[in-house]
């Protein structure tokens, strides 16, 4: 209980150097929509819950003992993603002692200053001006173990505390299960809901546990698992049909491979793997269904991923597509996603006749009308993923089903703004989320329109950073002139709640500006407005840059964040009438000032005296002597500052009144939680770099800050 406690406390912790190398690849899958998102607008889902869904904690209360025994504590750690810290040793590596003979221990005497030693502080003992915890008496302890709290509800508590540091951490999840009896089985329904190993023996070790019956299982693993995200390099994929078939409550299917995730360059090779026969069978028959006798029910699938690569086989081409997703098993996906299919023309060297091209041009429509008639057959669909795809492009977008809740298209650089505006004129008024990542060809300009042909908008992610095509060649630019001219300006729709829009380059700074007053003029007409952030990349003089950064960034805040308000004083759950409001000191004291950036850090006792008593050594000196100042010393410096602060502070006054008159006639929205105004000139690259990246260790601190009142003189001399 403590060691789950004290996780939760510390729940920002960074991740390791693996974790971050393994953040990039498509394992972690951050941009697609996490399997419990999915059915929640499926009103079929809501009675798909395990039969002990609606439990408490109480009937798992038998004991507190470990519940690791056996194989099962052996089978927990199949998707441990760090290992577990080891104590460190002391002494020398590689050094082991001898079993007969013990070692001799040795007595450390540990340097102790002296309380009146020179150059140290003496330390004053603090007053508090509040009660302490402990001289409170204690109130009522919550029941933990209340049959109120449902089991779902706990469920959502370890998911949370597994995702405080970003990413889902597995390994805290196998420990709260290992904690007590009574967390064991919300934290493996975690922990199973969608299983991600990152190894093959891993991978390995879940074919295992899944291939057991009930009775073989301390706790129903199969009932847990709503999603598998099954990497054909890592599963032993000639065991997945009749596992898959045994998971009565799989909603989600992926299967992939490394070839199909960024950087995208490898579009052209082929696998040996293919789309096993085994595989849709085992979906079509699915579990024995005890309510009728000998009949079977197929697994209902609501997301499932098609790969070019896998096609051949028992799925020869794209049109044979058409003919799965009429199976009961896949009839009623809500998402479906497409990676790498490629037009013809694609592969075919430029036309050099007529007669050449128009043959090229009918076989690449005959490729868009059969993946348009295939996912034509899905009527349930709300969620389409083009990924890394040319067969995305204008006659694809004016052959896709209406009513569509959530568009993402990732990497397709054939689909051009115009394009995507004709299809948000038919398709848009249905459209909640739009996705747009990496397509190298769309520029902004559809945002001129966006609030007519999208009046049920709720969010836009764009991401204006692309990849390149050839390891050797830098040909990732941009393949449009400008993002947006300074003459068109956005519309915005009033339902919009999240606005993220990164790297957007190719541009002027009138047009950026017109870009962001848009938005302040739109503010009123945002009330549902709560995450806003903007990253944009201006070449110009950095002043300016500054300059520009810093107004657009106190508009933006003043118009759109929501403005802090303390929490409430009630944060214990003892008696109100025992608990003493703290003392708040009406005159504070003022914090000390900060040393000068360009101060030495290290001065001796004589040059710091020097310099700490300038009123001093002006009043004693003779007169008609020449002062001499020590080499080491930033007076001059400190001085052009002060004197420059001096001349400047009348101006800033001035231009502060400005800019409150400016602030009093601006719109305030103020119901946004993140406002986020990005300007520089950094280039972008395929891999951003950021502070974790330059850690020695994710986990070790860097020492306590230094501070200069309490640093120790040294007189010596260094040589």
């Amino acid at each position: 209980m403590a060691r789950t406690r004290a996780r939760v406390a510390n729940s920002t912790t960074q991740p390791s150097a693996a974790a971050r190398t393994t953040s990039t690849k498509r394992t972690r899958l951050d941009r697609r929509t996490e399997p419990r998102n999915l059915y929640e607008s499926d009103p079929d889902s809501e009675n798909d819950s395990p039969d002990d869904s609606d439990a408490s904690l109480e009937s798992f209360h038998d004991s507190d003992d470990d519940v690791a025994t056996g194989a099962d504590r052996a089978l927990l750690d199949i998707v441990i993603d760090a290992p577990r810290a080891t104590p460190k040793r002391r002494g020398r590596p590689g050094k082991q002692q001898s079993a007969s003979r013990p070692a001799p221990q040795r007595a450390v005497k540990k340097r102790r200053r002296a309380s009146g030693a020179l150059g140290v502080p003496r330390k004053k003992p603090k007053r508090s001006n509040e009660v302490t915890a402990s001289s409170a008496p204690l109130g009522r302890i919550p029941n933990w173990l209340d049959p109120k709290i449902p089991y779902s509800a706990w469920v959502d508590i370890f998911l949370y505390a597994a995702r405080a540091g970003g990413t889902l951490d597995n390994s805290w999840l196998v420990y709260a299960a290992t904690t007590c009896r009574a967390f064991m089985q919300p934290a493996l329904t975690g922990l199973y809901k969608c299983p991600t190993p990152t190894t093959s023996l891993k991978a390995r070790k879940l074919m295992t546990i899944l291939e057991k019956t009930e009775a073989e299982t301390l706790i129903r693993y199969k009932p847990i698992i709503e999603a598998m995200y099954i990497d054909i390099d890592l599963f032993p994929v000639g065991s997945l049909p009749p596992v898959l078939a045994s998971l009565q409550r799989l909603k989600e299917l992926i299967v992939f491979t490394k070839l199909d995730q960024p950087p995208y360059r490898a579009l052209d090779k082929s696998l040996r793997w293919q789309y096993p026969e085994q595989l849709f069978q085992s979906l079509e028959l699915g579990q024995y269904n005890p309510h009728d006798e000998g009949e079977t029910s197929p697994l209902v699938l609501k997301s499932w991923e098609w790969s070019s690569r896998m096609l051949g086989g028992t799925v020869p081409d794209i049109a044979a597509i058409a003919r799965i997703h009429k199976l009961a098993s896949f009839s009623h996906l809500t998402k479906v996603s497409f990676i790498n299919f490629q037009t013809p023309s694609l592969h075919k060297p430029v036309a050099k006749t007529p007669d050449e091209a128009l043959e090229i041009e009918l076989a690449d429509q005959a490729v868009v009308d059969d993946l348009a008639a295939a996912i034509a057959c899905l009527g349930s669909l709300r969620h389409l993923v083009f990924e890394a795809s040319t067969t995305m492009n204008d006659r694809m977008l004016s052959k896709l089903p209406a009513g569509l809740a959530h568009l993402e298209l990732i990497n397709c650089w054939e689909v051009r703004s115009g394009d995507l505006d004709s299809f948000l004129q038919s398709h848009g008024s249905s459209l909640r989320y739009l996705t747009l990542s990496h397509n190298q060809s769309l520029s902004l300009e559809f945002v001129t329109n966006l609030a007519v042909n999208c009046p049920n908008l709720a969010e836009l992610r764009m991401n204006l950073s692309y990849y390149r095509h050839h390891e050797t060649i830098d040909d990732s630019d941009a393949m449009y002139d400008q993002a947006l001219l300074p003459g068109q300006v956005p519309l915005w729709p009033s339902s919009l709640q999240l606005i993220e829009i990164e790297h957007v380059r190719e541009w002027t700074v009138e047009a950026a500006e017109t870009f962001l007053q848009s938005l302040v003029d739109s503010a009123p007409n945002l009330p549902r407005l709560r995450h806003l952030a903007i990253k944009t990349v201006l070449n110009i003089p950095w002043q300016h840059r500054a300059e520009l950064r810093q107004g657009w960034t106190d508009k933006m805040d003043h118009v759109f964040r929501r403005p802090f308000v303390s929490p409430s004083h009630k944060v214990t759950l003892r008696q109100e009438e025992n608990v003493v409001a703290p003392r708040v000191e009406k005159d504070p004291p003022k914090p000390r000032k900060r040393a000068k950036r360009g101060s030495p850090s290290r001065r001796s006792g004589r040059i710091a005296a020097h310099s700490a008593s300038d009123t001093d050594r002006h009043s004693s000196r003779p007169r008609n002597r020449p002062q001499y100042r020590e080499p080491d010393t930033d007076e001059d410096e400190q001085e052009e500052e002060e004197s420059a602060d001096s001349h400047s502070s009348g101006s800033e006054s001035e231009r502060g009144g400005q800019n409150e008159q400016q602030a009093e006639k601006l719109p305030v929205q103020g119901m946004c939680d993140t406002v986020l105004i990005v300007i520089d000139n950094q280039k972008t690259r395929e891999l951003q770099y950021s502070m974790e990246d330059f850690q020695d260790e994710a986990n070790e601190s860097s020492g306590e800050e230094w501070n200069e009142d309490n640093e120790v003189e040294d007189d010596d001399y260094a040589w």
